[in-house]
């Protein structure tokens, strides 16, 4: 095989099913619907937050990964976001996740030393 046929083809199978492009990512990923209900949620997730695809897919997203004392925040903050409210909303938002932890089954946080 020439090594152009083989870069072409390099990547070719994961890269036409975005369900092994979640896979093979060294990255968490998950998606949720408008709803906050989880679509996706890879393996890298799974470690991060503890909870298998499986458990997650169906759920609703703050419940997972947000702790129990700043859902209702959390939740107000993204009513307004999808109402349509300014960047200051999205902002807030990202201000309020604290850098390396991690809500794990039980509802504990933990730091997330990875």
């Amino acid at each position: 095989m020439s090594s152009a046929v083989a870069r072409n083809e390099c990547g070719a199978v994961v890269l036409t099913d975005p369900l092994r492009v979640l896979e093979a990512a060294d990255q968490g990923y998950f998606a949720v619907d408008a709803s906050g209900r989880v679509l996706a949620w890879n393996a890298v997730t799974e470690s991060v937050f503890g909870h298998r695809a499986r458990e997650a897919c169906g759920r609703d997203a703050v419940d997972l990964i947000i702790p129990e004392r700043f859902r209702k925040g959390h939740r107000a903050e993204l009513a307004a976001l999808m109402s349509g409210a300014t960047a200051n909303a999205a902002a807030s938002v990202v201000r309020r996740r604290a850098p390396g932890r991690a809500r794990v089954p039980g509802g504990d946080d933990r730091d997330d030393h990875r």
